[in-house]
């Protein structure tokens, strides 16, 4: 897969991973897996996670607050970026242990128990990589994520039964 680099970059409804990538001096920045296409950008996943957030009016910590309100969780929840396209974010560490993946739930094909600590996740796209977390702790958040996709698009009136939903979701197909 060839690599383009770029300054920038914000998420959207073809992005399927951010992954921690560290360049000879140590510094972060991150492999976007987006579709068929590869990124490389200058920036760390949480960062690139934090701006995609601001550029949409929004704050990471209070998607943060709001899913654990939602998931009656206190921590490590999955977050929703955007109802529709589904953007619902899963932060992982990465397999080796040097930084963290954030997946994108609907994006996730299957996944697959390598060991006690690491899963085999398959996108749809055909792309997959190891992540360190357990099968049954992955398999939690993917079932969390849905909770809190299916919850806020009831409580935001956009649930499949609302014409809205039907009039603005056409370039979903």
């Amino acid at each position: 897969m060839e690599q383009q680099e770029l300054c920038q970059y914000i998420i959207n409804k073809d992005t399927t991973a951010i992954i921690s990538d560290f360049d000879a001096a140590g510094n972060e920045h991150s492999i976007v897996i987006e579709g068929e296409k590869q990124f490389r950008i200058l920036k760390s996943p949480t960062r690139i996670v934090r701006d995609s957030f601001a550029h949409r009016g929004y704050d990471l910590k209070g998607a943060i607050a709001g899913a654990r309100a939602i998931l009656k969780k206190k921590k490590n929840v999955p977050i929703a970026y955007s109802l529709i396209p589904e953007v619902v974010l899963i932060l992982c560490k990465k397999n080796d242990g040097t930084g963290v993946v954030w997946l994108v739930r609907s994006q996730i094909e299957e996944i697959e128990m390598f060991d006690r600590r690491q899963t085999l996740v398959r996108f749809k796209t055909g792309f997959s990589l190891f992540v360190n977390m357990s099968h049954s702790l992955l398999q939690m958040k993917i079932i969390l994520g849905s909770h809190l996709h299916r919850i806020m698009l009831e409580r935001s009136g956009l649930g499949s039964g609302d014409p809205y939903y039907f009039r603005h979701n056409w370039y979903q197909k």
